[in-house]
């Protein structure tokens, strides 16, 4: 299924700059006295509480679903999985400490580091922003940003983007290889992801999600909507699919 071979190394890799922030020290002696260690108080994504979640009607738990249904509840978890890795993504580990004014960073900046090259990090917030830069090489004095997030101070939105942090045979360094996006008002929610649009076959989706938990879902490969769905309360729904020239090809319904 796709949306588990495209997303789940996504995850995967959010999880890996954690752990290994978290698993290299040697910059960072958090014995020692003088160590300024991180309050991790500090760092909030208060936009991103649990109850943010997007929630399908409760018939979709009941197992039996078709093949569209499925896709459905995969690609609304994976989303609502994204806000909860979120939410712990830009706090840094215990180990992180003040990072010191240089080239690139401001004496009045809120700045830490950890790790060491070519794992070294960088966390920077600038009021309602958050980013995490790599430094790759000992030379470099401007690291790579490959994190960043946004939210409204209404917390009406919040944006994700990772970047990539070296070149390779699909991406060149600091593209855009990944993002999502949450916003709501009310009860009434929207969440988008997706991959670097330049990958053929790479897929995007746009989730809604309204109070009394009827929606619609669009599935985008290549730049072209190749599936949407409509739910009502109950769960029961629609679904078309479109080929290239935006026909509809097959359609259908499920219902519980």
């Amino acid at each position: 299924m796709s949306y588990t071979k495209f997303f789940l190394p996504v995850l995967l890799g959010f999880a890996l700059i954690q752990f290994t922030g978290c698993g290299d020290s040697s910059d960072n002696d958090d014995d020692s006295p003088d160590a300024a260690l991180i309050d991790l108080n500090a760092v909030n994504l208060a936009c991103l509480e649990p109850d943010v979640a997007i929630q399908l009607p409760s018939n979709f738990s009941s197992g039996n679903l078709n093949e569209q249904a499925t896709e459905l509840v995969a690609v609304v978890q994976t989303g609502n999985a994204l806000i909860a890795t979120s939410a712990n993504l830009f706090v840094p580990p215990a180990t992180a400490q003040e990072a010191e004014a240089d080239a690139y960073i401001g004496e009045d900046d809120e700045a830490y580091t950890w790790g060491s090259v070519p794992n070294k990090f960088l966390f920077m917030q600038n009021d309602y922003g958050y980013s995490i830069y790599q430094y790759t090489e000992e030379s470099v004095i401007i690291p790579q940003e490959i994190l960043y997030v946004d939210q409204n101070e209404d917390c009406s939105k919040f944006l994700l983007t990772q970047y990539a942090s070296e070149d390779d045979e699909n991406t060149e360094q600091g593209e855009v290889i990944f993002s999502f996006t949450f916003q709501w008002a009310g009860t009434a929610k929207r969440m988008s992801f997706g991959e670097d649009s330049h990958l053929d076959g790479s897929p995007s989706y746009l989730v809604r999600s309204f109070e009394d938990l009827s929606g619609e879902m669009n599935k985008t490969v290549n730049g072209k909507v190749v599936l949407k769905m409509n739910w009502n309360a109950e769960g029961d729904g629609t679904y078309h699919y479109y080929n290239a020239q935006g026909e509809v090809i097959d359609n259908g319904t499920w219902d519980f």
